[in-house]
């Protein structure tokens, strides 16, 4: 009997041309077949632990593109559209991944609705018929989301370009000696409203007027800053705009709302020295449009505004467009109307200097095209930017 290479032994060899014996090859081949499920069962541990790497990470990228549109930022908005790109391109991965398309399934619970699940992160989530995630139903949310991120980003830049090249004209400031302090007491502005029989020959030329102040009484607080921006066919020609020096100082809670600091208003000119370059802006004839107009008016009458007194007592014809009481009337759907909010869920901008005069004033005057739009028809144009 030969001996065997392997186990040393003397044995009958049932294959020929070998060097081992039969009980050694059927161990190697037994060891071969376990060594052989190790490995696979090794690669399936690793691929399983990878695709858990993977799904957490894309439930991290997910929730960067949960955007609160409402109060996000330029920043948000940027990382948003970033983020689906990403969260995209491994979505499309998951038919070559079924680890992948069972983990995200591990995370779905049935839901009310036939032939959906609902994922605690990504919502409710389509199945196809082999029980699989619908892949281009998250796909198409998500581009979604980037579209919209991707439109603040565009009008925002935007804007904030109108803001930029914004004329400011230049105007006398009076004399103290040629000055004296004024108040008119407060009177009922009558506002106008739009309808689709307005013209818009009569609406593509304004003037819109937005003052920051000390506080909310016109009696007791005071104006920091006036900022009339004048529009001709819709399209911003020069902007007033100047910082008024308070007497009483400034309120620390209206510091916090508009930003507005003691170097700002340290030199700038009293009420009394800017008002008459204002009336004479204001009694120009064109109509004045104001977010929350009246509250403006009240500051400007107890401020000696002859030309808003005027105004309020008819003795001018000049036509007043409140776009807060027209906000009400056009987008019913919304869920409040201050300017900001109106800026992101209507015009799609988002305004990193609001409660500036000058920022509000545009912002209005854009909201007010928006307004006429909506409310007139395609006779108004489009926006020239």
């Amino acid at each position: 009997m030969k001996r065997c290479a392997q186990c040393g032994k003397r044995k009958f060899f049932l294959y020929e041309n070998t060097d081992i014996c039969y009980s050694c090859h059927e161990a190697n081949i037994e060891a071969e077949r376990l060594s052989k499920e190790k490995r696979e069962r090794f690669a399936e541990e690793t691929a399983i632990a990878e695709t858990e790497k993977l799904y957490q990470h894309m439930r991290e990228i997910y929730a960067h593109t949960e955007l609160q549109f409402k109060s996000c930022t330029l920043a948000d908005a940027r990382t948003a559209v970033q983020a689906v790109d990403e969260f995209v391109a491994i979505i499309e991965q998951t038919p070559s991944n079924p680890h992948l398309l069972r983990r995200i399934l591990q995370d779905c619970q049935s839901s009310n609705y036939p032939g959906k699940w609902y994922h605690d992160l990504f919502g409710y989530i389509t199945l196809d018929s082999q029980n699989n995630v619908y892949l281009s139903d998250l796909i198409a949310r998500q581009r979604d989301v980037q579209k919209r991120a991707q439109e603040l980003i565009d009008h925002s830049e935007t804007y904030s370009t109108m803001i930029s090249s914004l004329t400011e004209i230049g105007f006398p400031i009076l004399d103290m000696s040629q000055t004296e302090q004024k108040s008119y007491d407060v009177f009922p502005l009558n506002v106008t409203n739009i309808t689709a029989r307005s013209s818009v020959a009569r609406l593509s030329s304004f003037i819109v007027i937005d003052l920051e102040t000390t506080g909310l009484s016109p009696v007791n607080a005071e104006i920091i800053q006036i900022a009339a921006v004048q529009f001709t066919n819709f399209s911003t020609v020069k902007c007033f705009s100047t910082f008024v020096k308070p007497r009483k100082g400034l309120n620390p809670s209206a510091q916090r709302v508009n930003g507005i600091t003691e170097q700002d208003v340290e030199t700038a000119p009293y009420i009394e020295q800017v008002i008459p370059a204002l009336d004479e802006l204001l009694g120009a004839g064109l109509p004045i449009v104001g977010h929350n107009l009246t509250f403006d008016a009240n500051f400007l009458l107890t401020n000696g505004s002859r030309a808003m007194w005027e105004i309020t007592r008819g003795l001018k014809k000049t036509k007043c467009y409140d776009t807060l009481e027209l906000a009400r009337k056009t987008y019913g759907w919304c869920a409040e109307f201050k300017l900001d909010y109106l800026c992101r869920d209507i015009l799609h901008i988002i305004r990193e200097d609001s409660h500036k005069a000058s920022s509000d004033a545009l912002a209005t005057g854009l909201l007010f095209h928006d307004i006429c739009r909506r409310r007139i028809g395609p006779a108004v144009p489009d926006l020239e930017t």
